[in-house]
């Protein structure tokens, strides 16, 4: 009967720490996002400041 309950308990832990996983991949995805429009921003508005000083 014990076993059961630990072998129980292992599965929730193992799908919680899935979810835990699934969860950092997504906010990392996102930050990465953010980050790309960051830079590609930056490049425009460098674009933008140094349109007439050719």
């Amino acid at each position: 009967m014990t076993r059961k309950i630990h072998l129980k308990a292992m599965l929730v832990l193992k799908s919680k720490l899935m979810m835990m996983t699934y969860l950092f991949r997504s906010i990392q995805d996102a930050i990465d996002e953010v980050a790309i429009k960051q830079v590609a921003h930056e490049a425009c508005l460098d674009e933008v400041l140094n349109y007439g000083s050719d």
